[in-house]
């Protein structure tokens, strides 16, 4: 994006354009042209044609001939989505031209390569696909490898579906399974699901989630842990415990 926004602000300057004349043509404000310009933000794909118009340069030189052009120009003129078979890399130049794709147009291209797509690829490819087609291919990860896996793009997982790898991750392996994912798994699912191993196998099981749980239920369950089996019964959760809650559980 930064060396793309570099080649936009090049080529306006030798148009001895302003960033204002340039947005006023292309549709677009003042501050898009900023973002262009400083490699925060692409170009949406369909205004490329028009850059290339206004400019007088081909779509290549404006994308500096860089990974991704080809990609991008088949993209453009609408050829069959067979012509990703022929690129030479199709999985780089999808990588490198994914900022400016639509997203329809990036959950095709991604449905044809998600077969050769790796969880880090995926963790960068996540913000221009849907929503859909990054759940379903974390479904197959998480049942090969289990919800650790699935920790570089967890934020980018809808809430229900995380929530649900988290359940079945922790019935099938216990809770400290969760600890990689935790801080994105909802606070009703994990709390439930250290309440049930509390249950199970004692305070020592939740230890890996502590700084994620709620206080007022960690409380709770190292007053029950006390009542049963003893204040020594608490010491692996001490770090975790708010001090004021703390003074409630000594008295």
């Amino acid at each position: 994006m930064r060396r793309v926004g570099k080649q936009i602000a090049h080529l306006r300057k030798e148009m001895k354009m302003t960033q204002m004349e340039l947005a006023e043509q292309m549709g677009v404000s003042f501050q898009a042209v900023s973002n262009w310009e400083r490699g925060e933000t692409m170009p949406d794909i369909s205004k490329l044609p028009d850059l290339s118009r206004i400019f007088q340069v081909e779509i290549d030189e404006i994308l500096t001939n860089g990974k991704g052009t080809q990609l991008v120009k088949g993209v453009i003129e609408n050829m069959d989505d067979t012509f990703i078979e022929e690129l030479e890399n199709p999985k780089e130049e999808f990588m490198n031209a994914a900022p400016v794709l639509k997203m329809e147009q990036a959950d095709s291209i991604f449905n044809q390569l998600k077969a050769e797509i790796t969880i880090d690829e995926l963790s960068i490819l996540a913000p221009f696909i849907s929503q859909d087609y990054i759940d379903e291919w974390a479904a197959k990860e998480f049942g090969e490898n289990g919800i650790s896996s699935l920790a570089a793009i967890a934020p980018f997982l809808g809430q229900e579906k995380i929530d649900e790898f988290a359940v079945k991750d922790f019935e099938q392996k216990g809770i400290a399974e969760l600890s990689s994912i935790a801080p994105f798994v909802s606070q009703n699912t994990l709390d439930e699901c250290a309440r049930s191993s509390f249950e199970k196998e004692g305070i020592s099981s939740i230890v890996a989630i502590c700084p994620f749980i709620e206080g007022e239920l960690l409380n709770e369950l190292a007053l029950e842990a006390i009542a049963a089996k003893g204040i020594q019964e608490i010491a692996p959760i001490l770090p975790f415990l708010d001090s004021r809650d703390f003074k409630v559980v000594t008295k």
